[in-house]
C-alpha cells in the first residue's frame, strides 16, 4: 500500500510543478506586457517628435508656400529685374513647360531661355542673381562666350509655379 509520506511527497513536487510553471508564465506574460508598453512608448514619442517637427517648420513650410504661390510672369519679371541690377542687357528667349518634378501634379514646370550681353563680371553677377532669387529657380546650363568686344551668357532655368497659378 502507499505510504502517506509518497502520497504528500508526490502532491508536493506536484505542487512544485505547478508552483514554477505559474511563475514562469507570468514572467514570460510580464516579459511580453513589458515589451509592448516600450513599443508603445516609442511610437508616441514618434509621434510626439513629429508634430514638434511639424509645429517647429510651421514659418517655413508657409515661407516656401509663399514661393511657390506667384506666376511664372513675376518670375520672368524679377529674372529681367536682377539682369538689369547687374547692369546687363538681357532677353527671355524662350519659355517652354515642362513635365513637373516627380510627376507632382501641384507644381508645375517651366524652362526659360535667357541671353545677357555685357562685362564678364557683370554677367557672373547676374547669375549669382538668378542663382539666389527669392523664387524656386535652378540653374540648369550656362553657356558663356566672348563674342570679340563683349560678352554673351546663355543660361536655361527651370521655374516652378503651384499649378493653380499657372
Amino acid at each position: 500500500m502507499i505510504s502517506v509520506s509518497v502520497v504528500i511527497a508526490t502532491a508536493s513536487v506536484c505542487g512544485a510543478v505547478y508552483l514554477i510553471q505559474t511563475v514562469l508564465f507570468n514572467r514570460a506574460e510580464a516579459v511580453r506586457l513589458f515589451q509592448e508598453i516600450n513599443a508603445v512608448d516609442k511610437r508616441t514619442q514618434h509621434i510626439s517628435a513629429l508634430k514638434l517637427s511639424v509645429r517647429d517648420t510651421n514659418a517655413e513650410r508657409a515661407r516656401l508656400m509663399n514661393i511657390t504661390d506667384t506666376t511664372v510672369v513675376t518670375i520672368i519679371d524679377d529674372i529681367e529685374d536682377a539682369a538689369a541690377a547687374a547692369g546687363v542687357k538681357s532677353v527671355v528667349d524662350s519659355i517652354s513647360p515642362t513635365e513637373a518634378p516627380a510627376g507632382d501634379v501641384s507644381l508645375s514646370s517651366y524652362l526659360v531661355s535667357i541671353r545677357s550681353e555685357g562685362p564678364f563680371t557683370a554677367l557672373m553677377h547676374a547669375l549669382a542673381l538668378y542663382e539666389t532669387l527669392p523664387a524656386p529657380i535652378m540653374v540648369e546650363q550656362v553657356f558663356i562666350e566672348h563674342t570679340g568686344t563683349a560678352w554673351a551668357m546663355s543660361v536655361r532655368v527651370r521655374v516652378l509655379v503651384a499649378e493653380k497659378d499657372v
